[in-house]
């Protein structure tokens, strides 16, 4: 079976290749993950989505305790909110989907404005991060495809 390792190296050559821009480690994870389904038991698939529902309800608990972004009539303490062109954003609903990404990101501003909040979505994001359950904008949905469901 060929490691994650490997597929990793054949990817970025690949990407370099094809002279794409690199925006940062997650958008390469996500390409990598979208080019080939990672396959997982069910009992692993269970888990792991019911990982990702724990932190997004922890992220979101912490977000309403500090509320950092401030959003009111659709603008933050800074002005246009990060999320202000996403394609899950609704106007009058705000986020239209479960994105754990959006739920565990902070903009700078709000970093320095509110550390303690920042630290405790930080603590939350490693752990998606090392469960590969992190897509820049993704919803879960999208996330989960990347899962191939395996008996074996």
């Amino acid at each position: 079976m060929i490691s994650f390792n490997t597929i990793k190296k054949q990817f970025f050559r690949k990407f370099i290749s094809e002279g794409e821009i690199m925006l940062s480690k997650q958008t390469i994870s996500d390409k990598i993950f979208n080019a080939c389904q990672y396959p997982l038991s069910p009992s692993d698939f269970e888990r792991l989505s019911a990982l990702y529902d724990e932190l997004y309800a922890e992220a979101s608990a912490i977000l309403a305790e500090h509320n950092p972004c401030a959003i009111e009539n659709g603008k933050c303490f800074r002005g246009e909110p990060c999320c202000e062109d996403c394609n899950y954003l609704s106007r009058k609903k705000g986020c239209t989907v479960q994105s754990l990404v959006c739920k565990l990101f902070l903009c700078q501003a709000a970093i320095n404005k509110f550390p303690a909040c920042a630290a405790a979505l930080s603590t939350l994001r490693k752990i998606a991060e090392e469960h590969h359950i992190l897509g820049y904008r993704a919803s879960k949905e999208d996330i989960f495809s990347w899962y191939a469901i395996s008996n074996k």
